[in-house]
């Protein structure tokens, strides 16, 4: 697995503003994202319970394709790197991205065999121009627990770097003990 290079985003909507209420969509797509079935799936939810904001964990993106999300802009902050797709995690919005922060997890899975995580931090203006921060975390896994605990001291010291109101989603599954 290579460490990325490659951040992609599509910002369409820069001169919208969020709304004093909004909506969100939290969910691991397992790399499923480029599949039919899936596409089907996230229509008839958006149709049903439509969002300003979509948060996925283990997205799927082709290099050489352009990444299907019609009506929303998006960023995207990479975990995994190959010749032909990126991994990682998306936050989607149908409202302007005043700033995206991508970073990844300081230690891989599996001892150091695995994949490092990634986290995603978008700000957005509401039409008061005051802002809102997204964060999109995938949480490291299958590591120690002290492994653990220093990576999300890493993390809580980001975050409190951010002033003002934040919303935090993700994957936060954790099967080490």
């Amino acid at each position: 697995m290579f460490i990325p290079n490659y951040f992609p985003s599509k910002l369409q909507h820069q001169e919208k503003m969020l709304s004093d209420t909004f909506s969100l969509l939290v969910w691991n797509i397992h790399k499923e994202n480029q599949e039919l079935a899936f596409k089907h799936a996230l229509t008839s939810l958006l149709e049903t319970y439509p969002s300003d904001f979509l948060l996925f964990q283990e997205v799927k993106h082709p290099k050489e394709q352009t990444y299907s999300l019609d009506d929303y802009s998006y960023a995207l902050a990479s975990n995994i790197e190959t010749s032909k797709n990126i991994f990682g995690v998306t936050i989607a919005a149908q409202v302007q991205f005043k700033s995206i922060n991508t970073s990844v997890s300081s230690n891989r899975e599996l001892g150091g065999l695995a994949t490092h995580k990634s986290r995603l931090i978008t700000e957005h203006s509401f039409q008061d121009e005051r802002s809102i921060y997204i964060v999109n975390l995938h949480a490291i896994n299958f590591v120690s627990l002290k492994s653990f605990t220093l990576e999300l001291a890493k993390i809580t010291r980001t975050l409190q770097t951010y002033i003002g109101p934040m919303i935090i989603g993700g994957d936060f599954n954790n099967w080490s003990h």
